[in-house]
């Protein structure tokens, strides 16, 4: 392998980890987007059930709040998963980052080797 090849694979593997630093990036701010949403929803839950009287009405309005933060819930596991895999791909990157730079290591120790 060509010195040139193994310094292209070494910047495609920097491009590869920092889009996976981009992409933990944006779930992280999805989490912080339904949580938002989230405390909105439960300041207007908060605000219905005071202004009802109907008993009836008030478990109504109690189910749909349980269901709404079950979805709250799963699309922030969703988004923590997705972190976690981001992270374990960045892992894999790194070490295949260690051994790219070993072989540019290697390459200079062999060439220097040959001149001698």
């Amino acid at each position: 392998m060509s010195r040139n090849y193994i310094k292209h694979q070494i910047e495609r593997i920097k491009r590869a980890i920092e889009s996976e630093k981009e992409k933990i990036a944006d779930c992280r701010e999805n989490i912080a987007s339904v949580r938002i949403r989230k405390k909105r929803r439960a300041e207007s839950y908060s605000y219905s059930i005071k202004s009802t009287s109907s008993s009836s009405t008030k478990a109504n309005i109690r189910s749909s709040r349980a269901d709404e933060w079950k979805e709250f819930s799963r699309i922030i596991d969703v988004e923590k998963d997705k972190i976690t895999d981001s992270r374990e791909r960045i892992s894999k990157y790194r070490e295949e980052l260690k051994r790219e730079r070993e072989k540019l290591k290697n390459h200079w120790e062999n060439k220097l080797n040959h001149r001698r």
